[in-house]
């Protein structure tokens, strides 16, 4: 890979430390997409009650049309478009900023960085091989690692064996009251 030099001012910078400074970006622009989803977008539990309401809105819709009942039908579908309405609002929002603020992140990226817009990588993706392929490959990088902490953080939570953990003493199940009415539990120890 040959180093190319690029100079600011009074500072060289060579085609590893612009990836270093596209890693970091990249790095902040996925943490700050992760925060803005966290803030302005639908939490799990709210989406579950919205589909829950909506499941109960097309019920009712069933149970209208089947007793031909027009105007309470046109009532449901109201409040229907209206519940929509809101899901969507709350899903797209962050989208919508998300997307302003990258494509102005990315328009400074690339006057910053124009005169690396081939030759920083040894291989090409989709036909480049610049900053932007250097970003593409650190975004995946960085949201694929942050999926595959959330997948083991639930998998850990979902299989969590307390008889385990209180024999690795981390922490104790049980309080200094024992109710001698209960049987205990045998545990076999390997």
């Amino acid at each position: 890979m040959k180093c190319h030099f690029y100079y600011i001012g009074d500072q060289t910078i060579t085609n590893v430390a612009v990836i270093l400074q596209i890693l970091f970006i990249t790095l902040g622009m996925v943490v700050f997409g992760l925060v803005l989803n966290k803030i302005l977008g639908i939490n799990p539990d709210a989406a579950k009650e919205i589909q829950e309401e909506a499941k109960n809105l097309q019920n009712q819709m069933r149970t209208a049309q089947a007793l031909g009942d027009y105007q309470m039908m046109r009532q449901l579908q109201r409040e229907s478009m209206q519940l929509t309405r809101q899901m969507m609002t709350k899903q797209f929002l962050p989208q919508c900023l998300r997307l302003i603020l990258f494509l102005v992140i990315f328009y400074v990226i690339g006057f910053i960085y124009a005169d690396y817009s081939s030759g920083l990588l040894p291989f090409t993706i989709f036909g480049d091989n610049g900053w932007f392929s250097v970003y593409l490959i650190f975004s995946i990088a960085f949201s694929l690692f942050y999926y595959l902490l959330r997948r083991i953080n639930r998998y850990r939570k979902e299989n969590e064996d307390p008889w385990k953990l209180n024999k690795m003493g981390l922490i104790k199940f049980y309080s200094n009251k024992i109710n001698y009415d209960e049987t205990p539990m045998k545990v076999d120890l390997p």
